[in-house]
Order: C-alpha cells, then structure tokens, then sequence
C-alpha cells in the first residue's frame, strides 16, 4: 500500500470512507490485465493505493502511468 499526500485545500469528496467505486486494472506489457489498484477514501480523500496481482510474483513497485485504466463501477 501507498500512503497519498494531497495539497492543502484539495477538495472533499462525497465518497464514504473505504474503497472508491472505480475499476483501475493494471495492464502488463503483453495488453493483458495483471493486477489492479484499488484507491482507498477517507473523511473525504483519498488515503492510500493498494495494489493487487494476478499471478505468482507481487509487483516490486506500482505501475506507470501508461499501464492504468481508470474505469468507474458504473460504466462496466
């Protein structure tokens, strides 16, 4: 898990504490889905990025921006 640091006055989201309702699946180099992240919301922010693996070997590191999806739960 990361730990996230927002800018002083970032704004509040209505989200309630716990995971955030989006889909971010992490794609490997091959276009197939390896993982996901899941982002984490507390008293209004976002907190903290869990990363899950599909597969024997856990990530070293979190993706790069490139290998992100950002889907919300109600477009799937």
């Amino acid at each position: 898990m990361a730990t996230l640091r927002l800018r002083d006055g970032s704004p509040r989201s209505s989200i309630p504490d716990g995971p955030a309702p989006v889909i971010i699946p992490v794609i490997d180099d091959s276009g197939d889905v390896a993982g996901e992240l899941i982002l984490w919301v507390l008293d209004g922010f976002a907190d903290l990025v869990e990363q899950t693996w599909y597969g024997d070997e856990p990530p070293t590191r979190l993706p790069d921006r490139d290998q992100v999806r950002t889907y919300a739960e109600s477009e799937l």
